[in-house]
């Protein structure tokens, strides 16, 4: 720190606070002050260079007598109303950083007579941070880019990942919700992730994801954001972000959860971003299963481990009535994703007429014409719509936020080997694909997942069986079948690991969790809200808009 003085200054008892939090600041003087004071602020902070840095703002406020801390005090004690800032939001360089505060009081006194008095307080401002590392902002590049600066006209992929609608996000969190970040306790090494849902007002994003009841479109009604919290007083980090999530309120279950009164508040109350101690809710993730198709499967508990929408599940690759999803399941270029994904569902899904949508892809105004390339250094154009324009970040996600290995090469339903890092963003249009950026060995596996790359196990036992052909009778025999089991859990992108394991299975299925289970077996704490200008008595079905 640039200013040792402040250093050795007390924290103030307000402690750690955020930007937006009211606070009492205290000083005491010879004399009292007369209401209207000028409060001189000096912060200090390290920027990003690694530089001290120190800025100086005033503000005129009003001051008002006070018992003094001590009893044996002979000075006079005051109290100003303050809302925490650093400049009035002019210094985003400091807002982003720890900011130590300290302050002065001038003013007068009763008679008119000049009062100035420092405070012996210091105030620590923390932000809530936003991940750097690229392990995670990949997952986000498909919704969240911008042109790299400055521009390369020999870049073949000139965009890159960007922060702003996070910091945007951020921005808008009350500061209740960012104290209970800041102030989380965390019993596990490493920290822990804590989840919030935060239902929206319609902003017609699409969903690019199956559809619902009628070939309907299904719409995100909310955000999901995942933050890292590793205890109070030290650093929150965003690490994932996303606006096109669904809270699949045409599932009863989910409709009669969400109006439901909670911990003794009615809906509108509980979910409010300004509650002070919000429901806690748990995910966990389930042991692969025939019917999870391929994908991994999750579910919501209560605190106490019950689960809050019997059987309902939270998967991202697909989409069936009464699941959770996380992020769309298409990287279609941006301004034509509604377009093509009309396309997908009102000529492909109804009975799967491949011919169909061939056909349609070819139409100018799609602009899929490419044919298939006979020496396959390029793909044609219904596998690029099919295969490679599918978004990967639900399998990044869960490889590198929620820490589960991959375990196999394929999966079933992709058609194609389609992770790939390649122009995610979808902001140029291509309609075919090369096929050499296909991941062979995929950016940031570790040594012994080899080239795999999906969380399918009978895709994994079926390329076992197969490749068991060509062993001798008796390595043949001797060979282990797949079975997952909690061995995939490993440390996440963050250097910790989120949960013991996959979500027992010893009291079925769909079973509950007993409370000693809860925190370990579940990856995330989860809160919902519901933005300030939600009314949720109103908030119903959210499949199909009227133009569909």
């Amino acid at each position: 720190m640039a200013n040792a003085a402040a250093d050795a200054l007390p924290l103030s008892p307000d402690g750690i606070v955020v930007v937006g939090e009211k606070l009492s600041l205290f000083v005491e003087a010879e004399q009292f002050f007369s209401p209207q004071v000028t409060v001189t602020f000096r912060a200090f902070f390290t920027d990003s260079s690694g530089a001290d840095k120190e800025l100086t703002f005033t503000e005129s406020l009003v001051a008002a007598n006070a018992p003094p801390r001590s009893s044996t005090s002979t000075l006079k004690a005051s109290r100003i109303a303050w809302v925490a800032n650093l400049d009035k939001g002019k210094r985003k360089d400091a807002e982003a950083r720890d900011c130590v505060v300290i302050f002065t009081v001038s003013g007068t006194n009763a008679d008119g007579r000049r009062v100035i008095a420092k405070s012996s307080d210091k105030i620590i401002i923390r932000p809530i941070l936003i991940t750097k590392d690229p392990k995670l902002t990949r997952i986000m590049v498909h919704e969240f880019s911008r042109i790299k600066t400055p521009v390369d006209v020999n870049d073949i992929d000139p965009f890159q990942f960007d922060e702003a609608p996070l910091q945007a996000y951020i921005d808008a969190l009350s500061v209740q919700q960012k104290k209970m970040l800041l102030n989380r306790k965390v019993s596990t090494p490493g920290g822990r992730l804590v989840v919030f849902l935060t239902v929206y007002r319609q902003k017609r994003l699409p969903m690019c994801a199956d559809f619902g009841p009628g070939n309907g479109s299904a719409h995100p009604n909310a955000t999901f954001s995942v933050f890292h919290c590793q205890g109070p007083g030290k650093d929150v980090t965003l690490v994932c972000h996303t606006e096109h999530f669904l809270l699949n309120l045409f599932n009863g279950p989910t409709n009669q959860w969400l109006h439901a009164p909670q911990k003794g508040k009615a809906a509108k109350d509980w979910l409010k971003k300004s509650n002070t101690a919000p429901p806690l809710f748990k995910i966990g993730s389930m042991l692969p299963q025939t019917f999870c198709d391929g994908v991994l499967w999750s579910r919501i508990f209560t605190a106490s481990g019950q689960d809050i929408m019997r059987g309902n599940t939270m998967h991202g690759m697909i989409n069936t009535i009464g699941c959770w999803m996380l992020f769309r399941n298409f990287n279609w270029p941006v301004e034509k994703a509604v377009q093509f994904d009309r396309l997908y569902r009102k000529t492909y899904r109804p009975g799967f007429r491949f011919g169909a949508l061939e056909a349609a892809l070819k139409l100018p105004e799609n602009g899929y014409d490419a044919p298939d390339d006979p020496t396959d250094v390029r793909s044609g154009s219904f596998n690029k719509f099919m295969a490679f324009d599918k978004n990967i970040a639900y399998l990044w996600f869960f490889h590198e936020v929620v820490g589960v290995k991959y375990f196999s090469e394929l999966w079933r339903f992709g058609h194609e080997r389609f992770v790939h890092d390649f122009r995610t963003h979808g902001k140029i249009f291509n309609n075919d694909f090369l096929l050499s950026r296909r991941d062979n060995a995929p950016r940031f596996n570790l040594p012994d997942e080899g080239t795999f790359a999906f969380h399918d196990h009978i895709q994994r036992q079926e390329a076992d069986a197969e490749a068991a052909k060509k062993l001798d009778p008796v390595a043949r025999r001797n060979a282990k079948r797949f079975v997952p089991d909690n061995t995939l859990w490993r440390n996440n992108a963050l250097g910790f690991k989120t949960a013991e394991g996959f979500l027992p299975v010893a009291n079925g299925i769909f079973g509950n969790l007993a409370p000693a289970q809860v925190d370990r077996f579940t990856w995330a704490d989860l809160h919902v809200y519901a933005e300030d200008d939600v009314d949720i008595t109103r908030v119903t079905s959210n499949y199909k808009e009227a133009a569909d």
